[in-house]
């Protein structure tokens, strides 16, 4: 795994990384087999937007495309309840989805 490790910059060059990463932190509990290829790519892009720094997120935009990241966030994440998500989805309105 290629990745830059300072407090200042990360950085995630594949799928398998970022799969890797959220997998090691205990962000996909709910796979038997946390292999990237078993992880449907709206489930890594939900994650990713919930659990990644946000240095990291424009990997994860280069990887899927910004418009299909948005999607993902206004689907599962701007649209559910605020008790889920409120924080979070507001940071990524600011930062990235304005």
């Amino acid at each position: 795994m290629k990745r830059i490790n300072n407090k200042y910059f990360n950085l995630l060059n594949s799928k398998d990384d970022i799969v890797r990463y959220l997998n090691n932190n205990g962000y996909f509990w709910e796979y038997n087999n946390k292999v990237s290829s078993s992880i449907p790519d709206d489930d890594l892009i939900l994650k990713s937007l919930l659990y990644l720094e946000f240095e990291d997120m424009q990997q994860l935009f280069n990887l899927y495309g910004f418009q299909r990241c948005k999607n993902i966030w206004e689907s599962k994440i701007e649209s559910a309840p605020k008790e889920y998500y409120g924080i979070i989805s507001r940071m990524l309105k600011i930062y990235f989805f304005r």
